[in-house]
């Protein structure tokens, strides 16, 4: 059974000094979203390049958590070739007779010494022996993911794409104003971190202090001037 969750980031890991506080703010938000989605969980954490939740439920809901390129439900095992066979088993139960596949390792962890290629290879041929399957390395119908990190290894079969970005709340507070297309321009600055706050009239944007900007949904073909004392941002342009 699956018992741990891969959550993988893109534009976070280049953030030099500051990295550490975009990787809590995007465990915030994690744990924020497994909440409302009633999805149990024994622990978060986050490693060096990855972060990792410990739970046997399905997170689809990761879908929706701005600042993950991807995520997998994984099994955990030892580093070493025969645990990681072991657990491999369940796994390429899926794989069909007539199917090809492929074994991709990643060391995330460059202080495990097994390398990636060795990996590949003695894997690769556990899964024929055990289903004579065909090796395919660019026309797989079947891909077995491997990642040797925070001294385990982890074995995979599908990514699930996450929107990417930057985690809502690491840019500050941005107000929307309501019209056409303005849930696409909102969803578009949470992409780059902004919390959204969505307003029917420019009146209203007095109530908001915090606001740093206005945001609208205007385009080339309706741009106007906005009378506002906030910056306005335009994304859609």
């Amino acid at each position: 059974m699956h018992d741990t969750v891969i959550v993988r980031y893109g534009e976070i890991s280049l953030k030099g000094d500051n990295r550490g506080f975009f990787e809590k703010k995007l465990v915030e938000n994690i744990k924020k979203q497994l909440q409302e989605n009633r999805i149990s969980y024994s622990s978060v954490a986050r490693p060096r390049g990855r972060i990792i939740i410990e739970t046997n439920q399905k997170c689809s809901c990761l879908k929706n958590v701005f600042g993950i390129t991807s995520f997998s439900h994984a099994t955990s095992t030892e580093p070493e070739t025969r645990a990681m066979k072991k657990a491999a088993l369940p796994l390429i139960k899926k794989l069909a007779k007539n199917k090809s596949f492929r074994v991709t390792t990643q060391r995330v962890d460059k202080s495990i010494q097994l390398r990636s290629n060795d990996i590949d290879r003695e894997i690769g041929s556990f899964v024929v022996d055990k289903t004579n399957a065909k090796v395919d390395l660019t026309g797989f119908d079947f891909e077995l993911g491997i990642e040797l990190f925070n001294s385990k290894a982890y074995l995979f079969t599908e990514r699930i794409q996450g929107p990417g970005g930057l985690p809502v709340g690491v840019e500050g507070t941005v107000l929307v104003l309501k019209g056409r297309d303005s849930a696409k321009a909102a969803m578009l600055m949470q992409k780059r971190g902004c919390e959204t706050i969505v307003i029917n009239k420019l009146s209203d944007a007095a109530k908001y202090s915090r606001a740093k900007a206005l945001v609208v949904s205007q385009t080339l073909k309706n741009l106007k001037p906005v009378k506002t004392n906030l910056v306005v941002l335009r994304p859609l342009i």
